[in-house]
């Protein structure tokens, strides 16, 4: 068995637990997280937990469906590519905007309690910022793919 496979088998062995663990976190936090969200105003704790439920079930989600993807090439099953061509989806909703809502919950729970400090501003401006480079790296990467290299 070649490097390729035993990375395979080895992150497959990892996905299980990993998936079993974040459900284990979903379900110890889920009612926390639905006090959070109803809660108004919401302090930086309840932001916190809100971020915590959201990251763990973007992790769920994502580990299992591509723990399935994973699988499928690992048995050189003939549905792997269509599995690897759906997979953008499942990294849109689960991955990258859990991440990024997990990550605006635990930025505004560090904030919402502390005064407007130069962190907060510094904090404020890189999440501003980071919208200005996803829109500048997708239009670089159609330049590139429609106007050559």
């Amino acid at each position: 068995m070649g490097t390729q496979k035993i990375a395979e088998l080895v992150s497959l062995f990892l996905t299980v637990p990993t998936v079993i663990l974040a459900a284990t976190v979903v379900f110890v936090w889920h009612k926390s997280a639905i006090r959070s969200l109803m809660h108004k105003p919401r302090t930086g704790t309840d932001w916190l937990i809100m971020g915590v439920a959201i990251s763990f079930i973007g992790s769920l989600v994502d580990n299992l469906f591509w723990g399935i993807v994973w699988t499928a090439a690992f048995l050189e099953s003939d549905k792997t590519i269509d599995l690897f061509n759906i997979g953008v989806f499942f990294n849109i909703f689960f991955r990258q905007l859990a991440g990024i809502c997990a990550g605006f919950c635990h930025i505004k729970s560090a904030t919402t309690s502390a005064p407007l400090s130069k962190l907060t501003r510094v904090i404020s401006l890189v999440s501003i910022g980071n919208i200005f480079m996803g829109v500048l790296f997708t239009v670089c990467l159609l330049y590139i793919k429609y106007n050559g290299r």
